[in-house]
């Protein structure tokens, strides 16, 4: 069992009273193992078809599965093909509780590794999403994972919440999955316990209130901010979204989901504040408040992003019969997203397409996750060659001489440039991590 601190079980002894034991005894059990089904690239039903463990559907997230097994699923071909995300269940409790408009311009402040990013951007069908992370080697995490799912509605950012000031009602909605004390990841991570503290869990409120603040009139009116956490302080929940109340008289609750409301508690200060714990929910836990401001919806301030003159990206494009707009910064192509994210430090805006060099151009990675399936020239590979080409191996090749989508299961692991029978890998050697 977990030794957790004597504060903090003094803590949910009075927060939960009866239902103390069933949480203690939760400590004791196999955390739940889920993952979200990237339905951009395939249905719930087909993934199941092919998923080699045996899954259950999680009532509250349409996208998400349960699974068993402890197969190492991060170095498996259908996740390098973004056919699916490791997400904790309960992770998934903030996205699945709110109905996100599909034309909803949106930002995730707080985003990585990226898990409600994904949900998100799946959602905004003729939407966009930015996605946020202040710390760079987390934020260029995000943007891997952004890359893998080959999404293309999506401009990850590496900046302070304080820094989007200037976007003043510019968002319909804004999701605040808060930095917090981490109390829903003690059964998981051994470091989240030994760093808890009544000190720490003022700080994170004092830090979480922070954060609402200087986001709050970025939002425009009718418009919705998701707040959630992954801990179960009280000061941290309702204590940030009441003192938020009190200060914005312009908010009001929101009630969540019906599905979230049947495998959630309702706070004792509201039932709209939600609450998840390991002994109720099949996850670790979670706290989510819907916050809906005043006002009817206004139009989004949107940009038209222009085609460039690369002569040598236009005549990629063309060689594949694909049309799309996109701009250059430098040698860099990019489709970007309908905003000016000028003042912003980018990280990748929209779908990173690839670099000019001298006479010709060379996709990136993204290119082929997000477009691999609209080219003609596509390698299938067989089981053998797919162990092959994600360790990096060159491979023997009958198609068309040119650059070709690497195909595995209908899902595109990467892209190719083939040249007198020869397939060049171009699979990043970042991620060449397959045994």
């Amino acid at each position: 069992m977990v030794n957790l601190p004597i504060e903090f079980a003094e803590r949910m002894k009075r927060l939960l009273g009866e239902e103390y034991e069933a949480f203690l005894q939760s400590y004791d059990s196999t955390p739940s193992r889920a993952l979200t089904v990237n339905t951009n690239k395939i249905s719930v039903e087909n993934f199941r078809d092919i998923f080699p463990q045996k899954t259950t559907p999680i009532p509250y997230a349409e996208e998400g599965l349960y699974f068993e097994g402890e197969e190492r699923l991060g170095r498996t071909p259908l996740h390098h093909a973004g056919a699916f995300y490791l997400q904790e269940p309960s992770a998934m409790i903030p996205v699945a509780a709110a109905q996100i408009p599909s034309d909803a311009v949106a930002l995730d402040l707080c985003a990585a590794p990226g898990g409600k990013s994904i949900m998100l951007a799946k959602r905004l069908k003729n939407g966009c999403l930015v996605s946020n992370e202040i710390n760079l080697s987390r934020a260029k995490i995000l943007y891997s994972n952004i890359e893998r799912m080959g999404l293309k509605n999506v401009a990850v950012t590496n900046n302070a919440p304080k820094d989007f000031a200037k976007y003043k009602q510019t968002f319909d909605v804004i999701l605040v999955d808060a930095p917090c004390s981490g109390e829903g990841m003690f059964r998981k991570d051994e470091d989240a316990v030994r760093m808890w503290s009544e000190a720490s869990v003022r700080g994170c409120a004092q830090r979480q209130t922070e954060i609402l603040d200087s986001i709050v009139d970025c939002l425009k009116p009718g418009g919705l901010i998701i707040y959630s956490t992954c801990t179960f302080s009280q000061e941290e929940n309702e204590g940030v979204v009441t003192g938020f109340l009190g200060k914005y008289p312009d908010f009001v609750l929101e009630k969540p989901t019906d599905e979230v409301i049947k495998i959630t508690a309702e706070s004792k200060d509201s039932p709209y504040m939600r609450r998840a714990y390991p002994h109720t929910c099949g996850g670790e836990g979670q706290f989510v408040a819907l916050l809906r401001k005043s006002g009817e919806r206004m139009p989004s301030r949107l940009i038209d992003v222009k085609t460039a003159s690369a002569k040598t990206v236009s005549a990629f494009l063309k060689s594949i019969d694909l049309e799309i707009k996109y701009k250059m910064d430098g040698d860099r192509a990019e489709t970007g997203i309908p905003l000016d994210l000028r003042g912003l430090r980018v990280v990748a805006n929209g779908v990173y397409l690839g670099n000019t060099e001298k006479n010709f151009f060379k996709p990136s990675h993204h290119f082929f996750t997000a477009y691999g399936g609209n080219m003609k020239n596509k390698f299938l590979l067989n089981i053998g060659d797919t162990e092959k080409y994600l360790r990096g191996e060159e491979l023997i090749c009958d198609n068309n001489n040119g650059y070709c989508a690497v195909i595995c299961e209908g899902l595109t692991l990467g892209g190719g440039k083939v040249s007198e029978g020869r397939l060049k890998n171009l699979y990043p050697k970042g991620l060449r991590n397959f045994k």
